[in-house]
């Protein structure tokens, strides 16, 4: 009699040569793949911070695509707020968002092209709810992702939900006479 096997787990030649569903995991990696288990090829942790939607194909990471991907947007915290915003000479947009947000991972490579294209006449930060809390209820978000705009230190716009590029541009524009 042979032995019986889990249900819903597949057996050794099923699952191929490097243990996971892949036929090509030299190539392909699980997103949530953790070292020391038998799933493929584990993304780098500099590789895997920040990763633009071309480079997402259902859940999977093509390896051979995902070269060191610089962000320009900027990390926002408790602890660096009032340098990079507060204290900033140029118009910045803070992004309130959260990794469980679908329409704030619509809005990511949105405000990574603003930053590349504006460059340096613009800061574009991102502040982690999960994480910052604090600066949430400091300037009162209530639904993400919200796009506040500032200018010398002040609050001049805000905006709630998925926006366009155009109008995140122009909202910025507005700011940099007055910056």
């Amino acid at each position: 009699m042979a032995p019986r096997r889990r249900a819903g787990r597949p057996s050794q030649p099923e699952r191929g040569r490097w243990g996971c569903g892949s036929p090509f995991p030299q190539e392909r990696a699980p997103i949530n793949a953790a070292p020391g288990r038998n799933r493929g090829t584990v993304v780098p942790a500099p590789i895997a911070l920040e990763f633009g939607p071309k480079w997402l194909m259902n859940g999977w990471l093509i390896g051979r695509e995902s070269s060191f991907y610089m962000k320009s947007t900027i990390e926002i915290n408790e602890a660096n707020f009032e340098a990079e915003v507060l204290q900033s000479a140029v118009p910045v947009v803070v992004d309130f968002w959260a990794e469980w947000c679908g329409p704030c991972k619509m809005l990511a490579p949105v405000l990574e092209q603003v930053a590349t294209e504006l460059g340096p006449r613009v800061k574009v930060g991102k502040v982690d709810l999960d994480r910052n809390a604090a600066l949430a209820q400091r300037y009162r978000v209530q639904a993400i992702p919200t796009l506040l705009y500032f200018a010398k230190g002040e609050v001049r716009n805000q905006t709630v939900g998925v926006t366009s590029k155009k109008a995140i541009v122009e909202n910025l524009e507005a700011l940099a006479p007055a910056a």
